[in-house]
């Protein structure tokens, strides 16, 4: 696979905004006077912001794969292809579920609502989190998954999707993009008029499926999709690709994204989408750009961009922990202490699984042809 420049650093800057934000929110809400950040209303969109910001990575890595298979072999091995993403998601997916089980078991608080048990488990072990996270808000399981859960169902898709379309990538990325948005802007209008549907009782149907389409997020990864394509087509869009790699349009983006950000836009309904649009500029000049006004390039950014998957994972339980044991110990809590410790025991762990949970799964990619 090619070598995009400053793609680690991309993948750790994100992890560490999904971090910050959940740290900040433990603070706040068992230790109101000591939060730092929470109380400022932008930055409780700094999560979720993270987390598009992954979304348009992914899809902007997945589709650069794709498209190389594409121009190199003719066509893409779909089974291959999953068999190399399952290696590389599932087992710390499947490992985190066992671990939060575990801890739920040991700490005796995490399995709220018990008599929806089994159904949160199955969601989780078919790889639909986020709908577990919609309909239960997934209580005594890793939340964090969810918008794993939506990158699963994205590449269950989108391999079948270029396979299909026949070269015809931009009209077939575009409509996918406005079906997406199209079904949210239906469904947010049938809720907005009070119409009820309940397929399983107690359960309206418009307002969760709006829920999901909002977690699942499929139009910010097909955006990241968008912009391979953009970039793999070296003969074609010639102009349009100069002019986002201009210097005056990277300033006038970053501009945006910082301006939007504190002024608090990340909760509307398309909100994300505008960002992913934002984000996705930023990472074409940051991967493939020939003069990037910034890289994020460096052994920190490296490091933290290997290991980010564990980082954005493991993070949580961290702070369940520590949670827990700040609330059965008498001990105060300090803001820079507590900080220092959650951030080294999630590099700790996070290291630990990459070395010795991830990488023993990824050495058998290269078995498969």
């Amino acid at each position: 696979m090619k070598h995009f420049p400053s793609l680690d650093g991309s993948r750790a800057i994100a992890a560490w905004f999904v971090m910050i934000y959940h740290f900040e929110h433990l603070v706040f809400r068992d230790f109101l006077d000591q939060s730092l950040l929470y109380s400022y209303a932008p930055f409780r969109n700094l999560g979720g912001l993270g987390v598009v910001f992954f979304f348009v990575l992914s899809g902007f890595l997945l589709t650069s794969i794709l498209l190389r298979e594409i121009k190199k072999k003719g066509s893409i091995s779909y089974v291959s292809f999953q068999k190399k993403r399952a290696l590389r998601i599932l087992p710390l997916y499947y490992f985190s579920v066992l671990l939060t089980l575990a801890s739920g078991l040991l700490l005796g608080d995490l399995f709220t609502d018990k008599s929806f048990w089994i159904e949160r488990l199955l969601l989780y072990v078919f790889y639909l989190p986020n709908l577990a996270f919609v309909l239960f808000s997934a209580g005594g399981f890793p939340t964090q998954l969810w918008s794993v859960g939506s990158e699963i169902q994205f590449y269950l898709i989108w391999p079948m999707i270029l396979k299909l379309c026949k070269e015809k990538y931009a009209s077939v990325f575009f409509l996918f993009i406005a079906c997406f948005v199209s079904f949210k802007l239906l469904l947010s209008y049938l809720v907005e008029v009070g119409l009820v549907v309940e397929f399983i009782d107690g359960v309206d149907s418009y307002k969760t499926a709006l829920a999901y389409l909002r977690f699942c997020q499929l139009d910010c990864l097909a955006v990241g999709g968008v912009i391979a394509l953009l970039v793999a087509r070296e003969d074609q869009y010639l102009k349009l690709k100069a002019f986002l790699y201009g210097r005056k349009v990277q300033l006038i983006n970053l501009f945006l994204i910082v301006t939007l950000f504190l002024l608090g836009v990340g909760g509307g309904l398309f909100d994300h989408l505008l960002f992913s649009v934002l984000f996705g500029i930023l990472i074409m000049n940051l991967a493939t750009g020939p003069k990037p006004v910034f890289t994020l390039e460096g052994r920190v950014l490296n490091f933290s961009g290997c290991i980010s998957y564990g980082l954005y994972v493991y993070h949580p339980l961290v702070l369940v922990f520590m949670a827990h044991y700040y609330q059965s110990s008498e001990l105060d809590f300090l803001y820079v202490p507590t900080l220092i410790i959650f951030i080294s025991l999630t590099y700790l762990i996070s290291y630990a699984s990459w070395r010795w949970l991830e990488q023993p799964f990824l050495s058998f990619k290269k078995k498969i042809s």
